[in-house]
Order: structure tokens, then C-alpha cells, then sequence
């Protein structure tokens, strides 16, 4: 009896959070305008409209995270910076998702007055590991100017569909 019982509470508790998923779509590259405006910055944005691709929600939501914790990083560590923050479709082998965020040298003034605020150290990181689960790649380091860039690499995975394309072509075995 108490297993019985067990096993339907498990089963009920996966329905209701089958159900809470299913209703909540992660942030995704139609999001970032939002996120910019509030992100607190002087933000300027370049590039194409590529919200409007069929992008893959995973990519997508990989994307708003960079943006998001490459923004944070900059109100942190660099107060006064500003940021640029730039997106683009590129196919050297398929359609690539590039995302770029750079900063400017932070302000003396801004950066005296500063509130140290704790972050767990992870960030980069963990958005390192985020992109690769999906092909791509992060590339993040400080840059001559003294401001600091963020490029992340998401590559559409090869079976997606897409309205332009279709189905991904089979590829022939290679020997």
C-alpha cells in the first residue's frame, strides 16, 4: 500500500512539473531587447536581426545567458564601462549563431565609488560548458583597450528543420 501510494505521488509530481515546463519558455534571443533595457548599461546593439531565425530553443536560450552574464560581469567588474553587444548569422559549415559583447576600459570615477558585489565565480564558466553541450564555443578575455570580450559560437545542429531548408540532407558515409 505505501508503495503504491509512493509511485502515484511520483507519478502525479512528474505530471505537474511536465506541466509547469511545459509552460514556461526559457528566455531566448526575442528576449534580449528587454534584457538590455533593463540590464542598468549603456548598451548599443549591432547586427542582424537574427531573433528572427529559426534558431533551436536551446541555442537560443544559450545566447540570451551570455548576454545576460556577460552583461552582469560588466556591471560588476567594470563600473562605468559600456557595452556593445552584437549578433550575427555566419555558415562557414552551417548556420552559426555568433554572439559578441564587449566593454569598455571601466571609469576611474566609477570604479572608486563602487559596491563590491559577491558572485559565485562560475559564470564564464559554466557558459563555456553551456556552449560546448551544444557545439560551439566561448571565447572570453581582456582586450587592449582595457575593456573585456565575450564571443560565444552556436552552431544550428545539422538536424534541425528549417523553413528555408527543410530536413537536413543525409550525408554520405565517409571511408
Amino acid at each position: 500500500m505505501i508503495r503504491g501510494l509512493g509511485a502515484a505521488t511520483l507519478r502525479e509530481l512528474r505530471q505537474l512539473l511536465g506541466a509547469l515546463r511545459s509552460a514556461q519558455r526559457p528566455p531566448g534571443l526575442g528576449d534580449l531587447p528587454s534584457l538590455i533595457r533593463s540590464s542598468g548599461l549603456p548598451v548599443r546593439c549591432l547586427g542582424e536581426p537574427v531573433a528572427a531565425l529559426p534558431w533551436t530553443e536551446a541555442v537560443e536560450h544559450t545566447a540570451y545567458r551570455s548576454v545576460q552574464e556577460a552583461l552582469t560581469n560588466i556591471r560588476k567588474h567594470a563600473p562605468g564601462a559600456e557595452a556593445t553587444v552584437s549578433l550575427s548569422r555566419e555558415t562557414p559549415d552551417g548556420p552559426v549563431l555568433v554572439v559578441d559583447i564587449h566593454s569598455t576600459r571601466p571609469t576611474a570615477a566609477a570604479t572608486a565609488t563602487a559596491v563590491r558585489i559577491p558572485g559565485g565565480g562560475h559564470g564564464l564558466s559554466g557558459l563555456r560548458e553551456r556552449a560546448e553541450l551544444l557545439g560551439g564555443r566561448l571565447e572570453a578575455a581582456p582586450q587592449k583597450d582595457g575593456g573585456f570580450h565575450v564571443r560565444v559560437t552556436l552552431p544550428e545542429p545539422r538536424s534541425a528543420k528549417t523553413p528555408a531548408s527543410g530536413p537536413a540532407e543525409p550525408q554520405p558515409p565517409t571511408t
